[in-house]
């Protein structure tokens, strides 16, 4: 016999959802640790085109001062902003690594599963 959703109530949500979990506790941690993988992972991304820019810049300065001093302080803005990133990070996994399921305490020691988009 088939279940009808006020009989479902106390099994979770019905039909799932987030990989077929039904518990919305799972879920909400999922989505929110994707979010926070989609911003690393874009942090590092535009840490990377400025450095990369930067190059470009100093590059084409054809030994201008000025063009120099610019692409120099460009990186070392994005070093700070990569360094920023990873404080970040370490402060995330650190915080909440045990509710998001970063950190798993093994019996050898400490499992580390880095965040991922998708599974």
């Amino acid at each position: 016999m088939k279940k009808i959703i006020a009989q479902r109530i106390g099994e979770g949500l019905p039909g799932g959802f987030a990989n077929g979990t039904t518990d919305i506790g799972v879920a909400i941690g999922k989505l929110i640790s994707s979010l926070f993988s989609l911003i690393f992972i874009v942090g590092g991304l535009l840490v990377a085109y400025q450095l990369f820019m930067a190059a470009l810049n100093w590059i084409n300065s054809h030994g201008e001062k000025d063009k120099i001093e610019k692409a120099q302080k460009q990186i070392t803005n994005a070093i700070i902003g990569l360094a920023i990133l990873f404080a970040t990070m370490a402060l995330y996994v650190t915080i909440v690594g045990d509710i998001f399921g970063i950190i798993k305490r093994t019996e050898g020691g400490w499992t580390i599963v880095l965040p991922q988009l998708f599974n």
